[in-house]
């Protein structure tokens, strides 16, 4: 029997994984994020945290622990978990079979928004791992996609569109749609 379900939240940057964590956020619904990890790392290795320390840090992590690697330095806060967890960010198919090799009931949600609205959102989120522009958000597009990100929209288990409605009703939307991953995991088990 599964330990609990894990919702894997992948698309490319900008389409609003955020989003669905926030929408987890307020249903009860624990939230780790794939990135804070990446993120830390740099900064741990670097003395920071810039766009080019969490790429570096995101193909060394993978090249000297395999590409399942940020998986792995989660999956210690993952311990004890039961029931749901939601983990926003996932890059690559390999992360997705480690979690079921934990044991969890793993369902994939794949978030989608045009080019065009993503880099609008980076632009105005303004991260400092955000790209400021086309080019950038295509080099960071390039980066993830060479770890496995587009073989994530395959293992998808659900899609959700984020565009063209406002930001209350795409929460409202994005809650529904986890109630129902929630729903049918347990009539699953």
């Amino acid at each position: 029997m599964p330990r609990g379900v894990l919702i894997c939240v992948a698309g490319p940057p900008g389409a609003g994984k955020t989003l669905l964590r926030r929408a987890a956020e307020r249903l009860g619904i624990r939230c780790l994020t794939m990135g804070d990890y990446v993120r830390r790392e740099a900064a741990r290795r670097y003395g920071r945290a810039g766009p080019e320390e969490v790429r570096r840090a995101m193909f060394e992590l993978r090249r000297e622990m395999g590409m399942d690697a940020v998986a792995k330095l989660l999956a210690g806060d993952l311990e004890g978990a039961g029931g749901a967890v939601l983990v926003d960010g996932v890059r690559c198919p390999e992360e997705v079979e480690y979690f079921r090799g934990l044991g969890f009931r793993v369902v994939v949600v794949w978030v989608h928004a045009s080019p065009a609205e993503r880099l609008r959102r980076l632009v105005a989120r303004a991260r400092i791992d955000d790209p400021r522009g086309v080019l950038e958000l295509v080099e960071r597009e390039r980066a993830e996609a060479s770890l496995g990100m587009w073989r994530l929209l395959e293992l998808a288990d659900y899609c959700f569109v984020n565009e063209g409605v406002g930001e209350e009703e795409a929460l409202s939307l994005a809650e529904g749609l986890l109630r129902n991953v929630l729903s049918e995991a347990s009539r699953d088990e």
